[in-house]
């Protein structure tokens, strides 16, 4: 019965890790030093050095009117587009474009396409950052050097308490069956 009660434990270990494994999310932000607006929102992704990879799960806004119901992430270069966002902790090394277009035509589709977007690609100084609304051709860009990124990580949410006492529970269960069969045996 003890060896059930070290697989057992090791199973709920298990499940720790693959949780601590799983994809995080992101807070971001993106305030235009020409007017004092911000592009805001979150998205899911794992970190991978100064990048996040494997980005989904988008939702942005900028000065609190939302770009859009589904957002798709794309590296942006100067109208071209691929599959591999290229975002980072450092405003320098981004390249992205966070679109409501799933497919690659976006970039060839005339101006006044339906589809909203928010990009920025920041190649040494020469910067570039744009939001587009569709509805009404909205369209603020900005160049500066002066304007600010930010990405964090949420913070891990913290176990509620009964959380922990079903845990314990369960392996006061298992540790009061294993003393059980074994007085039985």
């Amino acid at each position: 019965m003890l060896n059930k009660l070290r697989k057992a434990l090791e199973l709920v270990l298990l499940v720790g890790a693959a949780q601590t494994a799983a994809a995080a999310t992101y807070d971001f932000s993106y305030t235009f030093s020409s007017t004092g607006k911000t592009v805001e929102g979150t998205f899911e992704g794992t970190t991978a050095g100064d990048f996040v990879v494997g980005i989904s799960n988008i939702h942005a806004a900028y000065d609190g009117r939302a770009l859009a119901e589904t957002l798709y992430a794309y590296q942006y270069d100067l109208g071209w587009m691929s599959s591999d966002p290229v975002v980072s902790f450092d405003v320098a090394k981004n390249q992205f474009i966070f679109v409501n277009c799933p497919h690659f035509a976006c970039a060839g589709d005339s101006p006044g396409s339906a589809y909203n977007y928010f990009n920025l690609r920041h190649a040494s100084l020469n910067q570039h950052v744009g939001v587009y609304f569709a509805s009404d051709g909205l369209w603020p860009q900005d160049d500066s050097a002066n304007s600010s990124w930010k990405l964090m990580e949420h913070a891990p949410a913290v176990p509620e308490p009964a959380t922990y006492a079903l845990m314990v529970s369960g392996l006061a269960t298992l540790s009061f069956l294993a003393r059980r069969r074994r007085h039985c045996d």
